[in-house]
């Protein structure tokens, strides 16, 4: 998912990262820029389904990162997205035109207007549909 602009803090972009320093293939947060960004600890295997989820609390300014209905990390200090923004919401490639694309599957893509709990998360994980 990427909504952004090329620049500092002009837009967020949530991704499985496959390039540069960062660890190929863990989840990925970041407003864009020089600001802090929340980075997974855990691969996501390639082959089957992944439930993944992140969760931004304003108030503390921190993101969640949950891979299959568990923690897998939390980072501080994370700057609200900018919601000045106007480019278009992507799912499956990069905003700024830079190429990346998700080469995979995805499915059941969900936004919440409220911050779910590691209690939800897990029962969406666990649920039978």
């Amino acid at each position: 998912l990427s909504k952004h602009t090329s620049g500092v803090n002009n837009g967020w972009t949530w991704s499985i990262t496959g390039y540069l320093t960062t660890p190929t293939g863990v989840l990925f947060y970041g407003p864009g820029g020089g600001s802090v960004n929340a980075i997974g600890t855990k691969t996501i295997t390639t082959g089957c389904w992944h439930m993944v989820t992140s969760v931004y609390t304003y108030s503390t300014q921190q993101l969640k990162i949950y891979i299959d209905g568990v923690l897998d990390n939390t980072t501080s200090s994370i700057v609200s997205p900018n919601g000045a923004i106007t480019s278009a919401l992507n799912i499956g490639r990069d905003s700024a035109g830079s190429g990346y694309y998700f080469d995979g599957s995805l499915d059941d893509i969900r936004v919440y207007a409220i911050a779910l709990n590691s209690t939800q998360i897990g029962q969406l994980y666990t649920a039978k549909y």
